[in-house]
């Protein structure tokens, strides 16, 4: 299902200078790619069920539960995330026009990949099923001289599946 939201030109304008870069991109949000400085990804937790059988009791797994994975976005100077981000939870609630809808019908895939500075994707993993869930501080600081604005939102997901995994190039550095 893909969710329709006000677009969004170009491309982020905020760019960190770091060797390598992990960038999100949520087609259903118009968010080409943005910067993330963090990521927390879900681990898959199993509940024991237990099983009698003749001469026994087995815990075989009942069901699989996901945490949520939480993202920090680094805001563009036209506040593309927060606004594509606000837009998808008032798809879900708004008290102000009082709609309420089931936050499953609104979810969508969220693409992570981890590139290095020639932008080759070294890894790359969907959080699928993806929907917000919770509301997070937007965090602002100065580093380096700069005013870099960051956005927390935790997500919750149906799955997460690893699409493309290679190893970067080992650095070596020789000192003399």
């Amino acid at each position: 299902m893909k969710i329709k939201f006000p677009s969004a030109s170009g491309v982020l304008h905020l760019e960190p200078q770091r060797p390598y870069k992990f960038e999100v991109s949520i087609p259903a949000l118009s968010i080409p790619k943005a910067l993330i400085s963090s990521i927390q990804l879900p681990q898959r937790s199993f509940a024991p069920s237990p099983v009698y059988v003749p001469g026994g009791k087995y815990q075989l797994p009942d069901f699989i539960e996901l945490a949520a994975a939480s993202i920090e976005f680094i805001e563009d100077s036209r506040g593309t995330v927060i606004n594509a981000l606000d837009t998808w939870k008032r798809l879900i609630q708004d008290p102000e026009r009082k709609t309420y809808g089931y936050p499953i019908d609104y979810q969508t895939t969220i693409w992570v990949q981890l590139a290095d500075p020639s932008n080759n994707v070294h890894t790359e993993f969907k959080l699928i099923g993806a929907w917000p869930s919770g509301a997070n501080a937007v965090g602002m600081s100065y580093k380096e001289g700069n005013a870099v604005t960051t956005i927390s939102q935790d997500f919750s997901i149906q799955g997460l599946k690893v699409t493309k995994q290679t190893l970067p190039p080992v650095i070596s550095f020789i000192s003399g």
